[in-house]
């Protein structure tokens, strides 16, 4: 069932408008997670438009490491090729993060972001929400905490493939990337073997290591699983992906 929902899923991607789009993700990703705590973070907070509500992610209390050796905060711009896409359409994914990293002593939130969305804000709207999202970030936690971005933002469409090689978009014009990392951390990259922007993905990669060889980086790429695997909510994929994405999360949340 979970393999026929994927291939459902490339075919709507594929062919299907936008507003069909945006209505697919929201009819199978809708759903009441129970056991996770959300509040909201009003549009009106950044001050630009077609912001959508963002929100913060977490355990009840009572599941939280009672005194947590590690914290961190995740940064998560939700894909969907700056079109289509919700903050909390993972919450599946989230939530079994956030359990496992419990058990290990780490406290970990979320921040899912509502970034502008194309075409009712044309480019570069969302990605100048996403700078505006971290920087708001940054100022609410005042350094107290370790920022992981996770940002899956690619669908295959003539979008991005286009916005591919402009300079503002694509991370294989950038100079260096040691701000992105702090002492002692990494930087992950999480590609699908059988996805189309794995040769991008590839692409970028070896242009990080060639600028910032300081930088320790690690590429992994799962044989034959699609885009965006490892956050959704599929039990066998999240499963998959953990021994990928923990470690990477504890490194991160002890890197000082």
């Amino acid at each position: 069932m979970q393999e026929f929902t994927l291939l459902l899923f490339r075919q709507v991607f594929k062919y299907a408008s936008i507003p069909q789009c945006r209505a697919a993700i929201l009819s199978a990703t809708a759903k009441e997670v129970p056991g996770v705590l959300l509040t909201r973070v009003p549009c009106s907070t950044f001050k630009a438009p077609g912001w959508r509500d963002s929100w913060w992610v977490e355990l009840p209390p009572e599941q939280c490491p009672d005194k947590p050796k590690g914290a961190l905060v995740l940064l998560y711009l939700h894909g969907g090729g700056w079109v289509c896409g919700d903050p909390l359409m993972y919450r599946p994914t989230f939530k079994t993060w956030m359990q496992r990293l419990a058990e290990q002593g780490i406290h970990m939130r979320i921040f899912a972001v509502g970034y502008p969305l194309a075409p009712e804000q044309r480019f570069p709207g969302g990605l100048l929400g996403a700078v505006a999202a971290y920087d708001w970030l940054v100022q609410q936690l005042g350094g107290s905490e370790c920022i992981v971005l996770v940002h899956r933002r690619y669908l295959p469409t003539p979008l991005n493939l286009a916005l591919l090689e402009h300079p503002l978009v694509s991370p294989i014009f950038m100079a260096g990337f040691e701000g992105l990392v702090r002492p002692g951390g990494e930087l992950l990259v999480v590609a699908g073997g059988s996805e189309g922007m794995t040769r991008d993905i590839t692409r970028f990669v070896k242009h990080a290591k060639a600028v910032s060889p300081g930088v320790r980086l690690r590429y992994h790429v799962e044989p034959d699983e699609p885009h965006c695997w490892c956050v959704l909510g599929m039990p066998h994929l999240i499963a998959k992906g953990l021994p990928v994405l923990l470690p990477f999360f504890v490194q991160a949340a002890a890197a000082k």
